[in-house]
């Protein structure tokens, strides 16, 4: 706690001197000629936009080496749920709940390092609305659209723009063409 209480103290210190540095510049340059207003001013512009355009090319490069972890355990995820919804349509036996467990487990691992914040945040939320989910009366798709949130989610933290994509329309490709219409009406609501 005082660790935090001397760097408040030092970052109000550091920005109080450039605010004053800026000010005695600003005084300074009052006094002189215009010419050297000019390279002053243009040298003090490159300077800024130099820092910019570094800390933009350096958050590009940490995304896109992100994006590649991001990618892989969020397509291993949709892999999983595509499997265990789908499993009796495509032949094959679903997951059993030890090994649905086991990649939960994996995924929210993957999740903590790799995620960002709102994709955190909505998992959260689906595992909140899941435990509740026995309660509710079957052939309930409120679900389906808390599942829609979270892939719409993930797909916004992979750079996608969904702007124009009706709420429900990810979790519908899971879908029979027929039940649809009902995911529609509880999106609705």
């Amino acid at each position: 706690m005082k660790h935090k209480f001397w760097i408040g103290i030092a970052s109000f210190a550091l920005l109080a001197l450039g605010l004053a540095s800026i000010v005695w510049l600003a005084v300074a340059l009052t006094k002189t000629e215009p010419e050297f207003q000019a390279g002053i001013i243009a040298a003090v512009v490159a300077f800024v936009v130099a820092v910019w355009n570094q800390r933009a090319i350096r958050t590009r490069e940490i995304d896109s080496r992100h994006f590649s972890e991001k990618r892989k355990i969020y397509n291993e995820f949709v892999g999983v749920m595509h499997r265990h919804l789908l499993a009796g349509k495509l032949g094959q036996r679903p997951l059993s709940e030890r090994k649905l467990a086991e990649k939960l487990i994996e995924f929210k691992r993957n999740l903590l390092i790799w995620g960002d914040g709102a994709t955190i945040d909505v998992w959260l939320k689906l595992e909140a609305d899941l435990s509740t989910f026995d309660q509710r009366e079957k052939g309930d798709m409120s679900i389906l659209l808390v599942w829609d949130d979270v892939l719409r989610q993930f797909r916004k933290d992979l750079g996608k723009r969904d702007l124009m994509l009706k709420k429900g329309s990810l979790v519908a490709l899971f879908l029979k063409a027929d039940e649809h219409h009902k995911l529609w009406e509880t999106a609705k609501k």
